[in-house]
């Protein structure tokens, strides 16, 4: 639990307005935030950085939100420190502060419609960020991105090493399937590669004015080490997971037909014929390392957070969660046939 005094002191390395609430946000699986009303009825979100990401996910999110909005699409704004860094250093820890967007976030896709907006949110923004390059070169930015997240074969290889000792007969059959799912879903190795999201899981969306498309928050791992695909699969099994209980859920067929459809109003050009034959297939990968990454937090109990209202242990609400993406992914292949003939219809439409 942070102190309101070690908050407000941070806090006023970005502003001089006096703090009156300051608010827990839940949901992230890493970062710690906090949503900030002032006494002058603005609000703030005041995050500290996981050591993982360094200074270095600030600085580059300072560069595509300035891009962004010169695009004229709405984006974080991320308030300078003193120094006229994009973040500040405290105790060891590093803090940023950004605008409040205004608007709502959900911890899930409660509505057909709102999986559209999503998807024309993620289009609209990887449409826009095709002409990043160009920005960064023309600003003399030294743009160094993150490892990316979705990283299937370092993944595969982590759990397999994690996991080949296993006496336990149900977690060895679960970590069996998992793995020999996984290694069939990779994806070419020779797809080209464009700036991507990183993490465009509907918690990294902000909906404000209605059938406007969401805005995309959590910059940390924008990089241009991955192929579209990464991010439609990330976003898809996200936007379309409908869990039917704490082990298991169900790709919803109708979300990604609504989805679908708000990616292709943004972004009808921005695949290759046959990146639109892997699609299906990259949301299956996505579910199955979701799934072989909780599965190895099992054993290592320490990366992810976890709900102590719902669970024992960590390892208890990561070997759940390492389960429901399974079944996941076994949802999106039994219905393969199906995302393919809606992908197909829209590019005839």
């Amino acid at each position: 639990m942070i102190s309101l005094s070690k908050i407000d002191h941070i806090f006023h390395q970005f502003s001089d307005e006096k703090i009156v609430l300051a608010e827990p946000i839940s949901g992230g699986h890493i970062q710690s935030t906090l949503k900030i009303h002032t006494e002058c009825n603005n609000r703030y979100i005041l995050q500290k950085i996981n050591p993982m990401y360094g200074t270095g996910s600030t600085e580059n999110a300072f560069w595509v939100t300035s891009f962004l909005k010169r695009r004229r699409i709405p984006t974080l704004n991320i308030i300078p420190a003193p120094d006229h860094r994009p973040y500040t250093s405290f105790e060891d820890e590093i803090w940023r502060c950004t605008s409040y967007i205004e608007g709502s976030n959900y911890p899930e896709v409660k509505s057909a419609h709102i999986a559209y907006r999503a998807g024309a949110g993620l289009a609209q923004f990887l449409v826009a960020m095709t002409d990043f390059p160009d920005f960064i070169q023309k600003c003399a930015v030294d743009f160094r991105a993150q490892d990316p997240i979705h990283a299937s074969q370092y993944h595969y290889k982590k759990c397999t090493e994690i996991t080949e000792n296993e006496k336990n007969s149900g977690i060895k059959k679960l970590s069996t399937e998992i793995l020999a799912n996984l290694e069939r879903s990779f994806l070419p190795s020779n797809l080209r590669t464009l700036f991507t999201h990183g993490d465009p899981k509907i918690q990294n969306f902000m909906f404000g004015s209605e059938n406007q498309p969401g805005t995309m928050i959590d910059l940390d791992d924008v990089g241009n080490q991955l192929n579209p695909l990464y991010d439609i699969g990330d976003g898809f099994r996200s936007w379309c997971c409908q869990p039917t209980g704490p082990d298991n859920a169900f790709f919803n067929l109708e979300k990604f037909y609504e989805g679908w459809k708000g990616f292709m109003s943004k972004a009808p050009a921005l695949l290759m014929d046959e990146e639109y034959l892997l699609v299906p297939q990259a949301i299956r990968l996505i579910s199955l390392e979701l799934a072989s990454r909780f599965l190895r937090d099992y054993y290592q109990d320490y990366y992810f957070s976890w709900s102590p209202e719902l669970y024992a242990s960590r390892k208890d609400h990561n070997l759940a969660r390492a389960q429901r993406f399974y079944k996941l992914s076994e949802s999106v292949w039994n219905q393969k046939d199906d995302i393919d003939q809606i992908i197909e219809r829209s590019r005839r439409s």
